[in-house]
């Protein structure tokens, strides 16, 4: 049976952490209700909340507007008799002071499938290069070499010109943009964008390429910070899915299923 408590207890973790999940059974094993916020649910809190602690980890569990602290702490607490039963009177005894604590709003949760999800910022190169396609784009060269998708830098300023309103050094910067984001390379190679009579072959038709290269993305390149980051997402949902309800044990049956 849950304790009776007019106090609240709010536990602020993420998912998959092992030390939240064992602070969570004990509270759970000491029938101890609490207000589980999951700060990758509600980033838009965590700053907050991690300044008001002066923590960056997790979990942090608080008693009210009293920090605990994280895991080992709050072990410690429950190790110690006289100490836990007076933290459960304080509980039984207080209410949580209106605006203690940074509870938000249950609707403003990030659904969670939208944490593993690589979101696409559409590139405006590659909107450029599928216009290009069907303007200048052509099959160019003599009867030793030909190339099917080329065109001449002295093309694309003029076309630019025409289409974006632009000057002929912006058009030229355009140009030389496309040479740096790999939606386009030199026939010569080791050679910058002069807008000239010079040929470039966008990508799929680029036979220095890497073998699996396949065809330019639409999508602005993400950074390795932001992929690290979605793979740390994906780790920790692994670990809420296969680590023991204490967090000490995993089972690794998945690696061969």
């Amino acid at each position: 049976m849950s304790q009776n408590l007019k106090g609240t207890v709010v536990v602020y973790s993420i998912l998959g952490c092992p030390h939240c999940m064992r602070a969570k059974k004990v509270l759970n094993q000491q029938n101890v209700p609490y207000t589980d916020i999951r700060l990758d649910l509600f980033p838009h809190i965590k700053d907050a909340v991690m300044e008001r602690s002066g923590m960056r980890t997790v979990p942090q569990i608080y008693f009210n507007e009293k920090l605990i602290g994280g895991n080992d702490a709050f072990q410690t607490l429950v190790s110690d008799e006289a100490a836990w039963n007076k933290a459960l009177d304080d509980l039984r005894k207080n209410a949580l002071p209106e605006g203690s604590l940074i509870i938000p709003d249950p609707s403003t949760a990030v659904v969670e499938a939208d944490l593993f999800t690589i979101q696409c910022e559409p590139d405006e190169y590659f909107a450029l290069v599928n216009q290009m396609k069907a303007d200048i784009v052509r099959p160019q060269g003599g009867i030793l070499r030909s190339y099917k998708n080329a065109f001449s830098g002295k093309d694309f300023v003029t076309w630019i010109l025409e289409k974006k309103e632009l000057d002929k050094q912006r058009a030229i910067e355009t140009g030389q943009a496309l040479l740096d984001h790999k939606f386009a390379s030199p026939l010569k190679k080791g050679t910058s964008f002069k807008g000239e009579d010079e040929l470039y072959l966008l990508l799929e038709d680029d036979g220095g390429g890497a073998l699996n290269g396949g065809t330019v993305s639409e999508c602005v390149p993400k950074s390795a910070n932001q992929l690290g980051e979605l793979l740390r997402k994906m780790i920790l949902k692994l670990y809420s899915v296969f680590l023991s309800e204490d967090g000490k044990v995993s089972s690794f049956f998945f690696f061969f299923t």
